[in-house]
């Protein structure tokens, strides 16, 4: 498989030096490292955040990818608002979610996935299921429109923390007091997204106390409003 992609790649290459290439990889694959410009990683720590920087350091683009990391089953829907704490605290471009409202039964009626055969080899095959709502973030509504859930209003938040916390990182306080107090507004939020972690499906460990997350957003939003001129 690394050897296969990195045929295509150069293949693709081979037309365009400037192709961008994205593969949600999860892990890091080393296979890839020069050839592969674009990751999709797992924010729980299968890419090491070593590596991780080293591929930023080289120019490549990374983003969170968060297949089987978001379920009907876990409190708070931490993961779901914290991607873009994590984003931001280590620099990521952004997230992708495989789907948004993908079902293989009433959504209304059940909440989990139906088995799927997959076919991982000639040799090898399995019936798998799917964690409970990965790709439910949206419901089928009358005339065809979206319904919004809890868990695609939790993203929402996430990405307007992320704008408050950019503000807040952007302001230059003359006063040593105030550089103390962004300081630590900014180091908090950093403690909350460690990285390696337990993993969205688990995320009172990740998030024992949600209220945190309002918490910070609150006082970054006072002190950006205080401190802008």
């Amino acid at each position: 498989m690394v050897a296969d992609l990195g045929a295509v790649i150069r293949l693709a290459r081979a037309v365009d030096p400037a192709i961008p290439v994205y593969a949600s990889t999860w892990h890091h694959v080393p296979g890839w490292d020069g050839l592969l410009n674009h990751w999709g990683v797992g924010q729980y720590g299968c890419f090491p955040l070593d590596k991780l920087h080293e591929r930023q350091a080289a120019g490549d683009k990374v983003w969170l990818t968060v297949d089987g990391q978001l379920e009907l089953d876990t409190p708070f829907n931490a993961c779901e608002r914290m991607l873009s704490y994590y984003c931001f605290a280590h620099g990521l471009s952004g997230f992708e979610h495989w789907a948004l409202a993908w079902y293989t039964d009433d959504p209304y009626r059940f909440g989990w996935y139906g088995y799927l055969f997959h076919r991982f080899s000639p040799e090898r095959t399995s019936w798998v299921r799917y964690p409970s709502g990965s790709g439910h973030l949206a419901y089928p509504g009358p005339n065809g429109e979206p319904v919004s859930t809890i868990r695609l209003e939790n993203v929402r938040l996430g990405l307007e923390d992320y704008e408050v916390l950019a503000a807040l990182r952007r302001l230059k306080p003359a006063k040593p007091a105030d550089r103390a107090a962004v300081a630590k507004v900014l180091a908090e939020v950093a403690k909350l997204c460690a990285i390696p972690n337990a993993g969205g499906y688990r995320s009172t460990e990740i998030l024992p106390a949600p209220e945190r997350l309002t918490e910070l957003r609150v006082r970054a939003g006072a002190l950006v409003e205080a401190l802008t001129p």
